[in-house]
């Protein structure tokens, strides 16, 4: 037998499905148009799957919790008096005759109101010419109508005190805009790095993480986490300022068995970008799960990224970069030139001169794939910004971050000529490069959990959560030791028997 449902509207006005007694809210589209509905109890793994003729075809109720009927039934009362009167202005409750005591109350109220309007109106605010006030003082004893009319001359002096402030409470507000101003400066030097844009418009965040516990059922293992690391890196490039509006592609590899890729859906700005709303697309572009928008994806642009994929298994990530001065330094013959540790520490740049953004012929994939080589994870394409590779999610980013330090770094250069720099000879190249494939010597208990990029990356994911953005990362490193080493007493150090 097939389960039916009623329609309803919550609170807030969105669409709910009643099956059974319990309510489902809608959750998001899957493919062959079906639709997914969640149930709205909290820890709830219970989900119902409708066709595009909105038939339920797929179902799993198995709640545990109570059901509240009087609850339910005395919602969808109040949910069919809110469509009365939104279709009909004119409607009023007392002409519904509902039923139950929740509009019982709403009829009295209503009674109440409209006989104290018709009586105010009918008086006009007179009484046989006398104004309600001064009937009352009438009856009022002499002492209590003298404290009245000293209340009244308090509540004006009150009044022009906020209107015109005195010149301590001036003072004490300059204190306050101090203390702001500081906390300001102290917040300076991490908000220029974003930009100023990290601490800006903070109640209006959108979560990086925003997966609910029973929506993991329909991920890959390990997928959840892979989708909020890589919502959190559209956030971060959208704080640092290195967006050019829905342009720009990231792709990651979920798993290399069906090779299935998350990719931002085009017609999103990266502030908007979330966990859920990442589109899973196979090796040919074609959509396998659409998340929670109706976009598609940018395909010439991930036909770029598909070829990386393909020809090196080893690439999980890949970052299309295109701010102002790195499309800069890929449009210069010299390309990116070895003149700080930014330059180094991101490898052997390679350069394809060929590419214009359309469709990807085979012998330009072949182009593309013996450009970038079987070592190299950055790749500068002509004109076209730089691409940006890495093993992991976290050594994609480190090299970006370090790619658009490092042109910014040569355009400041450019000016005096590149006679007059000097740049990095190989040997010291190779030093630097090999330094920073090795974990910081002074950290031991990071040795093991150490890799390129990592321990940068979790201290961005320690700002965004402070900022209140959830990301929803699982830190390697706890950044507080559980339990503090002391040093042994030597009357904890049993004595040896001879």
């Amino acid at each position: 037998m097939s389960l039916t449902y009623e329609k309803m509207l919550s609170e807030k006005g969105r669409p709910l499905l009643v099956v059974r007694g319990l309510k489902f809210g809608w959750h998001k589209k899957l493919a062959n148009n079906l639709q997914r509905w969640v149930c709205t109890q909290r820890n709830c793994r219970c989900y119902l799957k409708l066709n595009s003729q909105n038939v339920i075809v797929e179902s799993n109720i198995s709640h545990n919790h109570v059901i509240d009927k009087k609850k339910l039934e005395r919602e969808k009362l109040n949910n069919s008096l809110k469509r009365k009167v939104d279709e009909d202005p004119t409607v009023y409750p007392s002409k519904l005759q509902p039923t139950g005591e929740f509009f019982q109350v709403l009829l009295t109220e209503e009674k109440d109101t409209s006989q104290h309007e018709l009586a105010k109106s009918h008086a006009n605010g007179l009484m046989n010419g006398i104004t309600e006030e001064e009937e009352k003082s009438k009856k009022r004893p002499a002492d209590i109508d003298a404290n009245m009319h000293e209340t009244d001359r308090e509540k004006e002096v009150l009044k022009m005190t906020e209107i015109e402030p005195s010149p301590e409470a001036e003072k004490d507000d300059s204190g306050c805009v101090d203390l702001l101003q500081q906390k300001s400066d102290m917040l300076g030097g991490q908000g220029a790095r974003f930009n100023s844009n990290i601490f800006k418009n903070l109640n209006c965040v959108v979560p990086i993480n925003d997966i609910r516990g029973g929506d993991v059922t329909g991920y890959l293992p390990g997928e959840k986490q892979l989708r909020c690391k890589l919502a959190a890196v559209f956030r971060l490039l959208d704080l640092y300022g290195w967006t050019q509006g829905v342009g720009g592609q990231i792709s990651a590899r979920l798993n290399q068995d069906q090779e299935h890729f998350l990719v931002n859906p085009y017609g999103l700005l990266y502030h908007e970008i979330t966990a859920s709303s990442l589109v899973k697309v196979n090796m040919q572009g074609e959509v396998v799960d659409q998340g929670t928008t109706n976009f598609g994806i940018h395909l010439s642009e991930f036909q770029l990224h598909s070829t990386i994929h393909a020809a090196r298994p080893d690439i999980t990530c890949i970052i299309h970069i295109t701010t102002p001065t790195v499309t800069a330094v890929s449009s210069l013959k010299c390309g990116l030139l070895p003149i700080g540790n930014e330059s180094i520490v991101i490898g052997d740049v390679s350069t394809h001169h060929q590419f214009i953004g359309d469709a990807i012929e085979p012998e330009e994939r072949e182009k593309i794939t013996r450009n970038l080589g079987p070592i190299n994870k950055v790749m500068l394409l002509t004109n076209r910004g730089a691409l940006c590779c890495g093993e992991t999610i976290e050594e994609a980013f480190y090299n970006v971050y370090n790619t658009v330090v490092a042109c910014k770094t040569q355009l400041k250069l450019m000016p005096v000529g590149i006679d007059n720099l000097t740049l990095i000879n190989d040997e010291n190249k190779k030093i630097i490069y090999d330094a920073s494939r090795k974990s910081p010597a002074s950290i031991k208990k990071l040795k093991k959990r150490w890799h390129i990029g990592g321990t940068e990356f979790e201290a961005l994911m320690r700002l965004l959560d402070n900022a209140g953005f959830r990301t929803g990362y699982s830190y390697r490193n706890q950044l507080i030791e559980s339990k503090p080493s002391r040093a042994k007493n030597n009357a904890e150090i049993p004595s040896t028997v001879g």
